[in-house]
């Protein structure tokens, strides 16, 4: 038998208290007893329950006594606006193609739920240029017009 713990039920994993969405996270993790297949669903739109459309996040990852951590990116889109605590679930099986449903019972296997806080965020990207209303431009307006000139090497940013 596998087991996502290393004493008692639900230590096998190492949750962050957050994970912010389009963000790579690494979670470590500790298999004892052998090797086995890992899914992983996040209630990302905060329904109670792991069944939307990108909430499985990992699937039939081969991890064994040697795997520390596995990395998940949520993806912004299936959260709709979502912003808070939310849950994740880890299930562990010896075959693949057993735990590939959050839910139902499997022969051998493990699972293990954990809340974590969602982090969504708006990501702002734009472009600096000398908004100076050269030609028919109108300065100072914000908005890239007729001859004012883009500016090079320039990448902004910003996550709220």
């Amino acid at each position: 038998m596998i087991i996502l713990l290393v004493r008692d039920d639900e230590e096998g994993v190492t949750m962050p208290n957050s994970i912010i969405v389009a963000t790579p996270t690494t979670i470590p993790i500790a298999i004892s007893g052998g090797s086995g297949y890992l899914n992983v669903f996040v209630d990302l739109n905060h329904d109670g329950n792991f069944n939307g459309i990108g909430e499985n996040v990992l699937t039939d990852q081969n991890v064994n006594t040697t795997t520390t951590s596995i990395s998940v990116l949520l993806n912004a889109a299936y959260t709709n606006g979502y912003n808070g605590d939310t849950f994740i679930r880890f299930r562990l099986c010896d075959t693949p193609n057993t735990c590939t449903s959050p839910t139902g019972t499997v022969d051998n296997g493990e699972v293990e739920d954990y809340m974590f806080n969602l982090i969504n965020q708006i990501v702002l990207n734009g472009k600096v240029f000398e908004d100076n209303g050269k030609g028919i431009a109108t300065a100072h307006d914000g908005k890239q017009e007729s001859e004012e000139q883009g500016l090079a090497n320039f990448d902004c940013k910003s996550n709220l």
